[in-house]
């Protein structure tokens, strides 16, 4: 990069965009040396790093910044802070190829097949130590409560039981992805019926008991990671045009059919709610379930035509987010369940009948200060990929939005990012650039809604000077705002609703209804 120093007679704001309406990052005294990532197309702003401050990353206005260094070769920014400079731009067709087509219609509706899936583990586990015997837990079901015994068989085929109420717990990192190897901490709520597991134990009670000080996972249970679905009853409404809303149940689990007769009618029992995966009606609705049980999670993409799939988690993974795209596709993110920062995210495309994974990685792509602040995990909140050229181009790069939160310290919203992933030619990525902070902590609650066009963010937000229903340190939001991501206006936030009253506040719940209109709960 760059470098310059800024030059002040009072103290300047580091901002999230290169605007004066939006957010303040921190603030810069003079003299301070600063690193030159870009410039917007106009010259007035400046992409900065600044050591001194952790190298934290922002836009500061052109004239507060000296620098003798040629500029020429620093990329270039649109107003709305999206990159344009060729060496952070996402593929674009050379001249003399195939008409591009930058914003495909969808797929045409293939028929929904099993899928080629990518393998999303690394390598295998080694053999045990000479202290380790070999088990396979044979329950049907394995206490929530690591102090009650459960049964496993050695190899053998002895039947016996395993106590691991002072267990040292671990799982071999293979097991999590290809980023990493060794022995990681797990919870004992990813040991499931058929897992093998190394154990260290000294026996009881005539050797039928197994009192374990270590015991480690080095094999998960067989899985499906895509089945089929049908949903003939939703098809049939959506076609005869009765069909109004899908709901949670109001006694039990699952999702319901609300019908214009008033009838409410059980379409699904795992899951409990349910959102279109993109603007395009065609495209579907994805049905997810809350809080799922270690090594259970998944969710099931529905069609209008009544076709659909459930895609199934890894093994000891959880999902963090599904988002559809505009052209038929469905995206999500995986996180293992032990203490490991990597995360990976994967890619359903029913046009080709791959199963992607596209991009492994860890918490560090969004650590844009390059600090050694806590790892942040992400949450998919919308993706929007680019095609190479052709009718059915294969996806070059993806624009993913997620919201962020800090698993170690167990804190919810810590910030939402803009990142740009380029694919290779074999489908996998990397990040493009640098990742855009589009709302810092502290600023929002979630949850944050991407409208259909992709073009403005939804989110709620606590103002202590505004009046609402408070209690202690529970603050729940009390306004509605609204980000303007691109286009007239990009970067400015302003505010939508507020509560009006002392006694209300604003549920976290909230839903675009089409690109123009919003619901959310006072």
């Amino acid at each position: 990069p760059a470098t310059g120093i800024m030059f002040l007679f009072e103290t300047a704001r580091l901002r999230g965009a290169p605007s004066l309406d939006t957010l303040v990052i921190t603030a810069v005294e003079n003299e301070e040396p600063v690193d030159i990532f870009g410039i917007t197309e106009a010259g007035d702003w400046m992409l900065i790093r600044i050591p001194g401050q952790n190298n934290v990353i922002g836009w500061m206005f052109r004239d507060l910044v000296f620098t003798t260094d040629d500029l020429s070769g620093v990329p270039l920014y649109r107003a709305d802070g999206i990159a344009v400079d060729p060496q952070f731009q996402l593929p674009t067709p050379v001249p003399g190829t195939d008409t591009p087509t930058p914003t495909p219609t969808p797929r045409t509706t293939p028929p929904i097949t099993p899928p080629q899936s990518d393998d999303g583990t690394g390598a295998a586990a080694p053999g045990p130590l000479p202290d380790e015997v070999v088990l396979t837990v044979d329950d049907e079901f394995v206490p929530g409560d690591a102090r009650i015994y459960f049964t496993v068989e050695n190899d053998q085929g002895d039947a016996l039981y395993l106590d691991l109420a002072e267990a040292q717990i671990q799982v071999w990192a293979g097991l999590l992805g290809p980023q990493a190897e060794g022995w990681v901490p797990a919870p004992f709520e990813l040991i499931a019926p058929g897992t093998t597991l190394y154990a260290a134990a000294d026996t009881r009670r005539g050797g039928r008991l197994l009192d374990a000080s270590r015991v480690r996972v080095v094999k998960t249970p067989d899985w499906d990671r895509f089945a089929q679905v049908s949903t003939a009853e939703l098809a049939g409404a959506i076609r005869r045009g009765d069909a109004l809303t899908l709901t949670g149940g109001p006694l039990v689990p699952g999702v319901f059919l609300l019908d214009r007769a008033g009838t409410l009618q059980q379409i699904r029992e795992e899951e409990t709610r349910a959102a279109w995966v993109s603007g395009a009606d065609d495209a579907g609705m994805v049905l997810t379930q809350p809080s799922p049980r270690a090594g259970d999670d998944g969710f099931t993409w529905v069609r209008n035509d009544g076709g659909g799939v459930r895609i199934n988690a890894q093994p000891l993974h959880t999902i963090y987010g599904v988002a559809g795209d505009p052209f038929g596709g469905v995206w999500w993110v995986e996180v293992p369940e032990a203490d490991l920062d990597q995360w990976q995210l994967w890619h359903y495309e029913p046009a080709t009948g791959r199963l992607a994974l596209r991009l492994a990685t860890n918490g560090e792509i969004l650590d844009v200060a390059g600090s050694a602040s806590p790892a942040l995990t992400p949450m998919l909140v919308a993706a929007r990929p680019t095609f190479a050229p052709g009718e059915q181009g294969a996806v070059a790069a993806v624009e993913l939005l997620v919201d962020t939160f800090d698993r170690g310290n167990q804190k919810q919203n810590t910030g939402v990012y803009r990142l740009s992933i380029q694919l290779d030619e074999s489908g996998r990525g990397t990040l493009a650039g640098l990742p855009q902070k589009l709302l810092a902590p502290g600023v929002y609650q979630g949850p944050v809604r991407v409208s259909p066009a992709a073009d403005r963010l939804a989110f709620l937000a606590y103002d202590a000077e505004h009046a609402s229903l408070t209690s202690g340190i529970v603050t729940p939001p009390n306004q509605l705002k609204l980000l303007t991501l691109a286009g007239r206006g990009a970067s400015t936030v302003r505010t939508l609703y507020a509560t009006e009253t002392a006694y209300e506040f604003l549920a976290p719940a909230l839903d675009w209804l089409d690109n123009n209109r919003l619901v959310f709960t006072r």
